[in-house]
């Protein structure tokens, strides 16, 4: 790769702090490789000397393979991880010192989610009244606990704020109560993670931290031994994270921090766009070089783009000029399209889709991404659409993977059997078994149980003999469904859940089903049952003998905690997917859908549990609450608009089943497309 004159200032700076602006499509990765290639055979730096700090594995996988491919030889001495993966080893290496385990665990979302549901007891729960399941309630008290940890808040700091509310304010104000019981549910979940030698994300920073401080010959040695810091995506550091960064360049200031503040949309998760906003602040003598010749997008999306981002006040000067090779051969690479309704948009897109790959034979299905606010609410019409016409897709972002429609299959076969009495499940069941049982006879037998009888539709499918105005072989049918369900039933508590999903997919030929839907949709559907088989055996093996219960269970946990089943093998399906998913990432064509002023900017959500302002250790901006999430979400839109590299699709939608009045274009289309076109 020929590095472009800014993108080789930043390559060969050696000493000293830097920051390089990358803006979207600039080439950043290949910039943070060429450097640490240059540090070693250029400048003689020795590898271990080293660290480099990314967001994701795959992120870091990325950036190592591009390191190797760049020296003479491998140096396996290199750092290259994220923050929490260099922070657990820091503890591993030190943590007698420390005051851990050395034998700690790292405990993920959604065994935090069950650890604490089963630990319910120990909380002293006395404002916060838990109605029906937990799990819902313990979500936001995890994530509260989460929030705090990134502003570097401990369980102490949290109690010793209560304790001086109460004093000031009086122990029966409602807002002293929740602030009291939060710091509360913090304290003990501290103390249950030491109990059971856990550790979780938020702890593998502040214990780092706190170890340095209290053992700074420890961090002496981390100093002398990282000599230069690189860091990737700076603009989604949070504030603990920036902390960790200031203390371990404080010997040297050899920090590089690559980032694009016009791309942080992590607020609502702890990122802190402060920390690249205030990094010159921070160092005054840091060089600042910007990466702004864009290599994936036309400059008119260039221009879109801008005229959108140019609206938030806080933002670091930039605008992005395509290479000259973007401008070539692309008619109509952005164009806004308005449809009466969410079906004729989806509808439309499908056509376009196929019209796109009639055209076009080098386009493929996975070239094409279709990007939304959110996948719970806003992808059923486009994936009802993709499916009628026989498109496979990737549904990804949100819980897309258990949208898919062969995942709701079995997972509601998996229902029926833990629960025969979960009506909405066993209809479902019936509906995918293999007896030819249509949707009118399951009426009629429910209309009987109701009228006749009184019993719940699983009772009924016992006694369908005496329900009358069924089709010849139609009892019959019931009757072997019945009895395929009673006979996985009365294995449930037998097998492993592992077991349990491979036993139904195999009972009622669900692969065979898959084979008439087509080629495409038949790969798409095969690959996710063999990754949910492949979620069932894991948790099996790990939990050691786990039952279809404690499986349905984890996967509710899973479901609301923001982890992903693993991605997708490689093959051809268009991507639906959230913007937040799409980061990162780029595809040919882009289409953005939903975009009414009541779906995006999404609505501002206050939070019941939040963490409050006089604890926050990070400067908050000058701006109201609404103007912040507003930037936000137009940076969200800014970079959905930046995912395209030949043509960018806006679509809105003028009305919505589920709202009275019709609804208006996003605010952003008339920013980025400009008044008169909407």
């Amino acid at each position: 790769m020929k590095l472009n004159e800014n993108q080789l200032k930043a390559v060969t700076h050696v000493n000293g702090p830097l920051l390089i602006i990358a803006g979207a499509g600039t080439g950043k990765t290949s910039v943070i490789a060429h450097r640490i290639a240059n540090l070693i055979e250029n400048e003689g730096v020795n590898p271990a000397n080293i660290l480099a700090l990314t967001f994701s594995n795959k992120a870091a996988e990325e950036m190592r393979n591009r390191v190797e491919g760049l020296i003479a030889s491998s140096h396996d001495d290199i750092w290259i991880s994220t923050f929490h993966s260099f922070c657990a080893e820091v503890l591993r290496e030190n943590a007698l010192e420390f005051g851990l385990s050395p034998f700690f665990r790292l405990i993920t979302e959604a065994d935090q989610l069950s650890f604490m549901v089963a630990n319910i007891d120990r909380l002293d729960l006395k404002y916060y009244e838990i109605k029906g399941t937990p799990h819902g309630f313990m979500k936001q008290m995890l994530d509260i606990i989460s929030r705090a940890k990134d502003e570097m808040i401990t369980a102490d700091d949290y109690t010793r704020f209560a304790k001086r509310l109460a004093r000031s304010d009086g122990e029966k104000d409602l807002n002293t109560l929740k602030i009291s019981e939060v710091a509360g549910v913090y304290s003990v979940y501290q103390k249950l993670l030491l109990e059971h030698d856990f550790v979780d994300f938020g702890d593998l920073i502040l214990y780092t931290l706190r170890g340095f401080k209290e053992k700074p010959h420890l961090l002496i040695q981390y100093q002398q031994r990282f000599q230069y810091i690189l860091v990737d995506e700076f603009q989604d550091t949070n504030f603990a994270q920036g902390q960790l960064l200031d203390i371990l360049s404080a010997s040297h200031r050899n920090i590089c921090v690559v980032g694009d503040d016009d791309q942080s949309i992590y607020r609502f998760r702890g990122g802190s766009i402060k920390n690249i906003l205030d990094f010159e602040t921070r160092y005054p003598d840091a060089r600042i070089v910007t990466l702004d010749e864009n290599y994936r997008s036309p400059q008119e999306i260039l221009d879109a783009s801008h005229a959108l981002i140019a609206h938030n006040r806080s933002r670091l000067d930039k605008r992005l000029k395509a290479a000259a090779d973007k401008n070539l051969h692309n008619t109509n690479p952005i164009t806004h399209l308005s449809f009466s309704n969410d079906k004729e948009q989806a509808d439309y897109l499908v056509s376009e889709i196929q019209n796109l790959l009639a055209q076009d034979k080098t386009l493929s299905l996975s070239d094409i991404a279709v990007l939304m606010r959110s996948i719970k609410t806003q992808s059923k019409p486009v994936v009802t659409a993709l499916e009628r016409a026989g498109i496979p897709y990737n549904l990804i972002g949100g819980s897309g993977f258990f949208e898919r429609k062969e995942v709701r299959d079995i997972l509601s076969w998996m229902k029926a059997i833990d629960n025969p009495f979960d009506t909405e499940n066993l209809i479902r069941a019936i509906h995918t078994s293999p007896f030819k049982i249509a949707p009118i006879h399951v009426c009629r037998i429910s209309n009987w149980a109701r009228s006749s009888s009184d019993i719940n539709l699983y009772d009924a499918l016992k006694e369908v003999d005496s329900v009358a105005n069924l089709e010849n072989g139609v009892t019959e049918e019931v009757h072997s469904f019945q009895r395929l369900l009673q006979g996985l039933t009365d294995q449930k508590e037998d097998l492993t859940a592992g077991e349990m999903v491979r036993q139904i997919i195999d009972k009622i030929g669900y692969r065979g089903g898959l084979l008439q839907t087509g080629a495409r949709e038949y790969m798409t559907g095969l690959t996710n049952l063999q990754k949910l088989e492949s979620m069932a055996e894991d948790y099996s093996s790990i939990e050691g003998y786990s039952n279809l219960r404690s499986f349905l269970r984890y996967l509710t946990y899973l479901m609301l905690s923001s982890e992903k089943p693993p991605d997708l093998p490689l093959f051809d399906a268009v991507n639906v997917m959230t913007i937040h998913q799409a980061k990162g990432l780029e595809f040919r064509v882009v289409f953005v859908t939903d975009l009414a002023q009541s779906r995006f900017p999404g609505r501002r959500r206050s939070l019941s549990i939040d963490l409050p302002d006089e604890l926050l250790k990070e400067e908050l901006p000058d701006a109201s609450s609404r103007e912040l999430h507003l930037n936000e979400e137009r940076r969200l839109f800014y970079v959905g608009m930046t995912r395209a590299k030949e043509k960018l699709r806006l679509f809105h939608v003028e009305r919505y089943k589920e709202e009275q009045k019709e609804s208006k274009p996003s605010q952003f289309l008339g920013e980025a497309m400009g008044e008169s076109l909407i």
